[in-house]
């Protein structure tokens, strides 16, 4: 998909798509959440906590979801 056409489904410039792509801003979650929108994506937010050793492992919410935290 090129950024004219993500553009056009998100209702944005391009150059609005190309800053959003460039990785040089902080993204709002209601920009991303308008990406998803356009690309007809969910969006899925992991919270992490770093161990010592730099390992994470993961570990289930124990909820029936399929959510998951990194955990020691």
């Amino acid at each position: 998909m090129s950024r004219t056409d993500l553009a056009r489904l998100m209702d944005v410039s391009p150059g609005r798509v190309s800053q959003i792509l460039s990785g040089d801003e902080n993204l709002t979650l209601r920009s991303l959440a308008a990406v998803a929108d356009a690309l007809e994506l969910d969006i899925k937010i992991s919270f992490v906590e770093p161990k010592g050793d730099g390992a994470r492992r993961p570990r289930g919410l124990g909820d029936g979801s399929d959510a998951f935290v990194y955990a020691p």
